[in-house]
């Protein structure tokens, strides 16, 4: 059933990107405006979902205050990203990893939609792309960020990164600390087919820069936050 769904989904991928996601993207690019696509995308990651049979259930959106606001998860599964944009409320931004940005047509809709492309292991280009991400914050964006960088091998949280919490203190924005549960289950490293299944996502109360001297005693607090809440 997994490799008929996989099949199908293909498909349907293949059908929506080419008559609708490419039209829509030019049309969107002569128009400059972005948020038709950015909806229609959403819808796109929803009825994928529903073709793997795996539902996005969200807690805690009260816990978001107004935009701008800087959303921190651990990162278990590949479909964490995806949950975040289709049960996320508002629109946001995310910093991705290059190699996503080489798939054709998506590629263009995620440079277009402002998403940053993040280069591991080039400090320059990683530099540059936090730049991005200031600028985005200070435009009053919402930006995802995954703090461990990629995801877990063994379901177990990760070591964060400051870069999200040098981020937040550079700028100003507040970061809500995400839980996201279930998809390690659903879709670990060693598979390429998701599970049905369920995907939790929590939303936890923002953790203010002002509160702390300096960006490792946030990303501690962050870390620990997340942890003391998490089941995998």
């Amino acid at each position: 059933m997994r490799i008929i769904r996989a099949l199908f989904f293909i498909v349907y991928a293949l059908f929506f990107n080419l008559f609708i996601g490419l039209p829509l993207l030019i049309i969107c690019f002569l128009l400059q405006r972005e948020e038709p696509l950015y909806r229609v995308y959403r819808s796109f990651l929803k009825i994928s979902f529903l073709i793997f049979s795996v539902s996005v259930e969200t807690k805690g959106l009260e816990n978001i205050p107004p935009p701008p606001v800087i959303l921190a998860p651990n990162h278990a599964s590949y479909l964490d990203g995806p949950a975040l944009l289709a049960g996320f409320p508002c629109k946001m931004r995310a910093m991705i990893k290059k190699s996503v940005f080489r798939i054709p047509i998506l590629g263009q809709v995620l440079l277009f939609g402002k998403f940053i492309k993040v280069e591991r292991g080039n400090v320059k280009r990683a530099s540059e792309a936090l730049k991005r991400a200031e600028k985005l914050l200070k435009d009053g964006e919402n930006l995802l960020i995954f703090p461990e960088g990629t995801r877990t091998r063994d379901g177990r949280l990760g070591r964060f990164r400051e870069g999200v919490c040098r981020l937040s203190m550079n700028t100003g924005v507040s970061i809500v600390p995400v839980i996201v549960e279930g998809s390690y289950k659903l879709m670990s490293r060693k598979d390429f087919i998701p599970k049905s299944g369920r995907v939790l996502i929590f939303f936890l109360p923002p953790v203010y820069p002002s509160e702390f001297e300096s960006s490792k005693d946030m990303c501690d607090v962050l870390r620990t936050e997340i942890e003391s809440e998490l089941r995998i």
